[in-house]
């Protein structure tokens, strides 16, 4: 499992998006769930505008595609992280890591 790679700019929120979790399932099926096995230790995970406080919670595919899963960081640019395994409602993966590079410019999207 590749990590996430996302350009965002200080202090503006990223809506994480399904692609950015890097899901590829060898039987066809189609991603179900994320589960944030660890919290950025600087920024802030949001889900429907309340804070992610706990690890191992498990976020369904629908929810992260109405674009309910946010991360905002502070207004230091550089990069953060947090962990992840995503399901195809039978399995799950191994442990991956998202990094969200924070820049100074405006884009945000996946590269």
């Amino acid at each position: 499992m590749l990590g996430t790679f996302t350009t965002a700019t200080p202090s503006k929120a990223a809506v994480l998006k399904i692609s950015d979790f890097n899901f590829n399932d060898v039987d066809g099926n189609s991603l179900a769930s994320v589960t944030i096995t660890t919290l950025p230790t600087t920024g802030t995970l949001t889900f429907d505008g309340s804070a992610v406080k706990l690890a191992g919670v498990t976020y369904s595919a629908a929810d992260i595609a109405a674009g309910k899963l946010v991360f905002t960081a502070g207004a230091t640019a550089g990069a953060y992280t947090f962990g992840y395994t995503v399901s195809d409602g039978a399995l799950s993966s191994l442990p991956s890591t998202a990094t969200i590079y924070i820049t100074s410019g405006t884009s945000t999207g996946a590269k």
